[in-house]
């Protein structure tokens, strides 16, 4: 079906799933699209704006004529693996040669302060002892939302429970680098399983023979019911904080009994020698704008 409709046939649809549902069918978006998008993102693809989550499909579906191959064209221009890639050590290593950086060039950080109003030349903000203050640029770079919009209500979070597991039995690696879940499975929590250490050689040799597993959960929005202990998805004091987890807890028990079912290979608590959490939040569901053609400007 997507071969035979015109290019502009779902290119201006508002959310992911509809852009899918429409060129492709609900079976193709369900079966296919669902799980990935899920195991990604934690969200469903109708609450996503494909502009945020897929730069550039639009413009690639006009030029390619069907979504399939849009999507084809865009993964060939990528770097293969370039999705997963990291640095030895860990992607936190980012931030001590961010702080270096800003040392060496003598770049003006203001902690502890929150950005009230972001405009083309000037950005307006407010420091912890409640000061306000009008900062002046030649450019703005905004990595943020406009801190003038209120969230998106149905912005979800994400739950990664990481657990560092002594059992030789997953030296075979029984799901390869990891799996994605479909968010009609039955009796597992989980949206995504990552075996780390098969997945990133330089952790495997930092754990000692021992396994490192991550769980990813979806969070409802902030307000919202939850099942999964996390207070709020959003809450400030929560969000981008890793905290230990006791390996004997009920988060780390869900986790291994998810783990045990994913992996077919059973993981007890005993077999945790280290657990830990952290919460993120989902993708913005405020579309960005780009549909009509338009762009906006920070």
């Amino acid at each position: 079906m997507d071969a035979l409709l015109p290019s502009p046939v779902g290119a201006r649809a508002t959310s992911l799933g509809a852009m899918v549902r429409r060129r492709m069918g609900a079976k193709v978006l369900d079966d296919l699209v669902v799980p990935v998008v899920a195991g990604v993102h934690s969200t469903h693809p109708d609450d996503l704006d494909p502009d945020r989550v897929a730069p550039g499909l639009r413009a690639a579906l006009q030029r390619e004529g069907s979504l399939a191959r849009a999507v084809l064209a865009l993964r060939k221009r990528a770097v293969a693996g370039s999705a997963v890639q990291g640095l030895r050590g860990g992607i936190a290593r980012l931030v001590d040669e961010l702080v270096a950086d800003l040392d060496t060039y003598r770049v003006d950080v203001r902690l502890h302060t929150r950005v009230t109003r972001v405009e083309r030349a000037a950005v307006e903000a407010t420091s912890a002892d409640g000061r306000s203050e009008r900062l002046a640029a030649d450019h703005v770079f905004a990595t943020v939302a406009d801190p003038a919009r209120v969230a998106a209500p149905r912005r979800s979070g994400i739950e990664l429970v990481t657990l560092v597991v002594d059992r030789h039995e997953l030296d075979a690696a029984p799901r390869g680098t990891g799996m994605l879940v479909h968010p009609a499975a039955v009796g597992v929590a989980a949206k995504a399983l990552t075996h780390a250490t098969v997945k990133w050689p330089w952790l495997a040799e930092r754990a000692a023979g021992r396994h490192v597993l991550r769980l990813s959960y979806a969070l409802p929005p902030a307000g919202a019911v939850q099942a999964t202990g996390a207070a709020d998805a959003t809450a400030p004091d929560e969000v981008a904080t890793s905290l230990p987890v006791d390996p004997a807890g009920r988060v780390s028990a869900r986790a291994t009994t998810d783990a045990s079912a994913l992996l077919g290979l059973e993981v007890r608590p005993e077999h945790v020698v280290g657990a830990a959490r952290v919460l993120w939040h989902g993708p913005d569901a405020e579309a960005a704008g780009l549909a009509e053609g338009g762009r906006r400007h920070r």
